[in-house]
């Protein structure tokens, strides 16, 4: 079976928004999510525990995704635990976009790639991976056990904040504003235990 929860096939385009995907299998790939020859656009999802044979979150084939402001965490996988890229033979290599994001703590690996590029910027990614504000640190969550991943805020009582508070991309608004027509849509979602919204510098992940 492909895609757990959703799968996008050849086309079908569209925004997959404010979801939380969760405790969903695939015998194959795409635990949580599945796309193939796609493009679809994932923004403020939270996507974790989902379980499948490559891209225990999400398995992307001969696809463009692009991933803004998502939590990808504690899926697991035989391989690409968060995230597996794939390719239809033959075909051209593809990249994938992932910005203001956290992926991390996924088992095997956070992402897993043949001949595809992972073009990342301002995201907490756990391993080698590069590009402008990109980090590899420890989230700091209030309590993933309990599947709690708000991040750490000392203003809500936590001893220090998480190294993902305001440290995303300072132009995400206007990013959202070109994809979504909101120029407040960012500031509308909160990485808080008090929900008080998300005001300043957007903070990375769901």
């Amino acid at each position: 079976t492909y895609g757990g929860a959703i799968s996008c096939f050849h086309g079908s385009g569209g925004v997959i928004n404010s979801c939380i995907i969760n405790n969903n299998a695939a015998t194959d790939e795409g635990g949580g999510i599945y796309c193939v020859e796609e493009s679809p656009i994932l923004m403020n999802n939270l996507i974790y525990s989902n379980t499948a044979d490559e891209g225990g979150g999400i398995c992307t084939m001969t696809s463009n995704p692009e991933i803004i402001n998502c939590t990808i965490t504690r899926n697991t996988a035989v391989s690409g635990g968060g995230i597996a890229l794939r390719e239809i033979p033959y075909t051209s290599p593809k990249e994938i976009k992932i910005s203001n994001s956290i992926v991390y703590d996924n088992a095997p690996d956070a992402i897993s790639t043949l001949d595809q590029r992972v073009v990342a910027s301002f995201s907490d990614i756990q391993g080698d991976y590069t590009g402008a504000g990109v980090i590899n640190t420890d989230p700091l969550f209030i309590d993933p056990d309990q599947n709690d991943f708000h991040l750490a805020h000392t203003a809500t009582g936590q001893a220090e904040d998480s190294p993902c508070v305001n440290t995303g991309d300072k132009a995400s608004h206007l990013h959202a504003f070109k994809l979504f027509g909101n120029p407040t849509s960012l500031a509308e979602y909160s990485t808080r235990t008090d929900s008080v919204s998300d005001n300043g510098v957007v903070d990375m992940g769901y």
